[in-house]
């Protein structure tokens, strides 16, 4: 055990407080001068990153473990012999500091945590920018198991607060994780605290997700130690809201060190970050399987009202009827995400950890979308959205900005509803009664129900990003959000600050049903467009809920560059985990890539190669190459550092820019976490040539 005085500076700030569940106020180390400022603090050993990168290398591949973003260190850590105490204004407070040397995170396992009432609890980071807590005896579980949620940062400060002669009190940690990997320096401003996922995946809030509104509420990021997997909440036939979570087998540990996350997703459908307030700590395991890779969880505490939960519907019929299927998922602990099959999965037998004949749901390939490690246990949705499956595996990836075209596959719902007792299936679970009811529908306990509201679902078939102004028809999507038949409704539209004419719909949409509209074309403009497009009068009368009645949409227009490109490249220690591609925005076809072994205008994309592989850049390496872009049109570029961290500036100094022809900045950087992307429209006269020179 290694004990150090290190002096905080701790600032008198706005507290962000989260919940876990948490029970608000604010540590008095903060909020006091006169509390000391120097605290022991419990230093974890380094991390050896060379093995850790290596490991992760092999590890990354695959689907059938969880997703590593840290390293767990075992320790024997009572609080109240390791803290420094003081009396302040007759109350005793307790502190100390954990440290893992350049982590990016930091979370920990209390393995016996009791506290009396009266007593609190605060976690924060050593700047005091971030405050989880106060954990109070409300906290308290039989099981004395407390896990503790990511910190950003090396450093955080453990406080315990309590009226004098408080006594009852106990707090054993015995678990410490090193986050390494998914942040740069802080949380990062890109892709959030848990990790970044391959630039072909979809955010769910993306326009072809917004008819999967209630799905995505119910799919959930899990946390053990330093790893991660994903999962969804599940309804059951009494709809009583028994928190019952649902992921697969090969992600078990102790599902009670787990912390389960709501809502981590970004607002917009580019946007990288989001919350990380909303979660629960520590389950009980119901019952779990290999056969079907499954695994059934209750939380060890309802859902917070304020989190507005689903529980996801399932078909447990096993029946091959399936058409079309979607995943929504967290691929490397990202921001959640959404992926598309839009022909029938199907039964097939596969091996899985030793089993040739396993039975699980098969996904040829993903039509938008794909999923990652992390994405694990995730639930399959078929095309009535109930649950039918979750991801036991795969070799669906990322190949550059599109898919690779390879496989999934689920554990099935159907498989796992029967088995030889309650610890080994679902239907004791999911049908306490047993009714033999093998379909379920979505449950959202919260939602508010209007007889008469006419909810406006988003807009598609607009483009992310225009290039060459060609008008388009933009589709509204109308939902029936009232519990009445919604027969008419009036459509309202403004296009750059224009109004367009209404016009009356009229049809006949049964609650939760959707139509997709077809609206009047729009020409876009050089810069920003946008789209707005609302919904009013439902059956003839006002709206009864006007907060989903509109939808926005912003839609840029690249900006022009000549058809001549430098790339420049300067790697850093890791030079083979770097690699870039430029790319057809409207056909998708390669035009130029490096650091790879297999690219060319008729490649698939670039693919990160391991160190000393054919075509793997070298470390602390110039390149600098010059690409002809052939045609007219919009062109990505795109840069990715396959281990996520950036080439600047943790291992080396790297850095990169591209330039067009008139020394203009098409985009130039270094620092960013695993893709830097932009694109530009491009007027061709010349053919492509690619000259590549190293500059050793």
């Amino acid at each position: 055990m290694k004990k150090h005085l290190l002096t905080f500076s701790i600032l008198c700030i706005g507290l962000g407080l989260s919940a876990q569940i948490e029970h608000g106020g604010s540590p008095l180390a903060i909020q006091s001068k006169a509390i000391q400022s120097q605290v022991p603090v419990y230093a974890t050993p380094a991390v050896d990153m060379e093995t850790v990168r290596a490991q992760d290398e092999v590890t990354d591949q695959y689907k059938e473990t969880m997703y590593r973003f840290g390293i767990d260190h075992e320790v024997d850590i009572d609080f109240f012999e390791f803290s420094s105490a003081q009396i302040h204004k007759g109350t005793e407070i307790r502190r100390m500091g954990i440290r893992c040397p350049e982590a990016l995170s930091v979370n920990f396992l209390v393995d016996d945590f009791h506290l009396p009432e009266g007593a609190q609890v605060f976690v924060y980071s050593a700047d005091g920018k971030e405050v989880k807590g106060a954990f109070t005896y409300e906290n308290n579980r039989e099981s004395g198991i407390f896990p503790v949620g990511l910190i950003g940062g090396e450093e955080i400060v453990i406080e315990y607060i309590a009226p004098l002669a408080t006594t009852g009190a106990s707090f054993h940690i015995s678990q410490i994780t090193h986050g390494y990997r998914s942040v740069l320096g802080y949380w990062d401003v890109k892709k959030g605290p848990f990790g970044s996922s391959g630039p072909c995946n979809i955010n769910v809030n993306c326009p072809e997700g917004l008819p999967w509104v209630n799905q995505k509420r119910a799919t959930v990021i899990i946390v053990q130690g330093g790893g991660v997997c994903s999962g969804s909440m599940v309804n059951n036939v009494n709809q009583d809201e028994t928190p019952l979570f649902m992921t697969a087998n090969h992600c078990l540990g102790n599902p009670s060190n787990w912390m389960y996350y709501f809502n981590h997703e970004s607002a917009t459908c580019t946007g990288s970050t989001g919350p990380t307030n909303q979660s629960i700590s520590g389950g009980s395991l119901l019952a779990s399987g290999n056969n079907a890779d499954f695994a059934l969880i209750e939380l060890n505490s309802n859902i917070p009202a304020s989190y507005e939960p689903c529980f996801t519907g399932y078909d447990a019929t096993d029946i091959q009827n399936v058409t079309s299927a979607v995943g929504v998922h967290h691929p490397g602990g990202d921001v959640k995400k959404i992926c598309f099959e839009n022909n029938a999965p199907f039964h097939q037998n596969v091996n899985f950890n030793g089993n040739p004949q396993t039975r699980m749901w098969y996904i040829n390939q993903w039509e938008d979308g794909v999923t990652e490690p992390g994405s694990s246990g995730s639930p399959l949705f078929n095309q009535d959205g109930r649950v039918i499956g979750v991801l036991s595996g795969g070799a669906a990836a990322c190949n550059g900005t599109v898919n690779n075209g390879l496989y999934d596959f689920y554990g099935r719902v159907g498989e796992a509803w029967d088995g030889t007792s309650s610890t080994s299936r679902l239907k004791d679970h999911l049908d306490p009664g047993n009714t033999n009811t093998l379909i379920t529908d979505m449950y959202c306990p919260y939602d508010v129900i209007y007889a008469n509201d006419a909810a406006s679902q988003g807009i598609l078939d607009i483009p992310e990003l225009i290039c060459d102004l060609e008008p388009f028809f933009p589709t509204f999507i109308l939902r029936n959000a009232g519990s009445e038949a919604l027969t008419s409704a009036t459509i309202s539209s403004t296009y750059n600050g224009v109004a367009q004419a209404d016009f009356n719909w009229v049809g006949n949409l049964a609650q939760g049903e959707t139509a997709n509209l077809t609206m009047a074309e729009f020409t876009p403009t050089s810069g920003t467009n946008t789209i707005e497009i609302s919904v009013s009068q439902p059956n003839g009368v006002s709206d009864e809920n006007n907060a989903n009645d509109m939808t926005t949409a912003s839609i840029t227009s690249a900006e022009e560059a000549d058809n001549v490109w430098t790339v420049l490249i300067e790697t850093d220690d890791y030079g083979y985990e770097t690699y870039w591609e430029i790319r057809s925005v409207d056909s998708g076809v390669l035009v130029a890539a490096g650091g790879n072994t297999d690219v060319g205008p008729n490649g698939g994309g670039a693919q990160s190669a391991g160190p000393g592989d054919p075509g793997a850049y070298a470390n602390n390496t110039i390149y600098d190459e010059e690409v002809i872009i052939p045609d007219n049109g919009c062109y990505e570029f795109l840069i990715v550092d396959d281990y996520g961290d950036g080439i600047c500036c943790g291992f080396g100094e790297g850095s990169f820019s591209v330039t067009d022809g008139g020394g203009n900045v098409i985009l130039a950087g270094g620092e960013f976490s695993s893709t830097e992307s932009a694109a530009r429209s491009v007027t061709a006269t010349g053919i492509v040539e690619n000259s590549l020179n190293q500059v050793m």
